[in-house]
């Protein structure tokens, strides 16, 4: 099913915040977990297919990972899970190895939120490539098995 990113934010109430998405848990479905990694990855211009994903230590936040990592591979993209680490740490590594990655965590913001932060090869996403990211158009299968 093809799913627009911007209907899907008005659907669920969520904005970008600083370099990412961010928004109550309960509002941040399977379907917004697997949607805005894809139109982050399809608007990107990445060369091999491959990025890098980790986590913070939120209750929430293995799962939403699980989700990215699933829609990256549905597009065909090698995803190297480096687990719970802090943001700025997955930030240098990134730069350090010159690969896309995508960090999930709610940042300074209550335990009852969440969110997921782009870096291009170069650095954070800027406000064109949110603009880009929400001018995407997304497949999500039928179901979205993750981890229970």
């Amino acid at each position: 099913m093809k799913v627009s990113i911007s209907d899907l934010a008005d659907k669920a109430n969520i904005n970008f915040g600083t370099s990412g998405l961010r928004g109550l848990v309960t509002d941040l479905s399977d379907e917004v977990y697997f949607a805005y990694p894809q139109a982050f990855l399809q608007s990107s211009p990445i060369k091999d297919k491959r990025f890098v994903i980790g986590h913070d230590l939120r209750p929430s936040s293995p799962r939403i990972t699980q989700a990215c990592m699933t829609a990256a591979e549905q597009l065909g993209f090698m995803c190297e899970y480096v687990g719970a680490l802090p943001t700025p740490a997955l930030a240098y590594f990134g730069i350090k190895n010159s690969i896309p990655r995508i960090m999930v965590t709610g940042s300074h913001i209550p335990f009852d939120r969440n969110g997921i932060k782009f870096y291009r090869v170069d650095g954070e996403v800027s406000k064109e490539d949110e603009q880009s990211i929400m001018e995407s158009t997304v497949s999500l299968p039928d179901s979205i098995d993750l981890l229970e």
